[in-house]
């Protein structure tokens, strides 16, 4: 999946979902002061994070997401750790 395609769905994802309306965004906003994510919010961002990606649950990944960057970041490392593990028959 090409990185632009990343981010522009993990800024998509969390413009949409963020508690107060937001104009410009950008890669070091803050999801708690620049964008209004209280911890309930947040785990709901990690959902739709999973579900847009087809992730598993990405609990203690996320504890590190402070910023926009942050998420996008962690949807990378995980579809990238996903991609490098190998396939098992079925």
């Amino acid at each position: 999946m090409p990185e632009q395609t990343i981010a522009d769905r993990v800024r998509r994802l969390v413009v949409e979902a963020a508690p107060i309306a937001v104009g410009r965004v950008h890669a070091g906003m803050v999801l708690t002061d620049d964008l209004g994510y209280d911890s309930l919010s947040l785990l709901e961002l990690m959902g739709l994070l999973e579900a847009e990606f087809d992730l598993p649950p990405v609990d203690g990944d996320f504890r590190s997401v402070r910023t926009l960057q942050d998420a996008e970041d962690m949807v990378r490392r995980v579809l990238d750790a996903r991609r490098s593990r190998p396939r098992t028959p079925a």
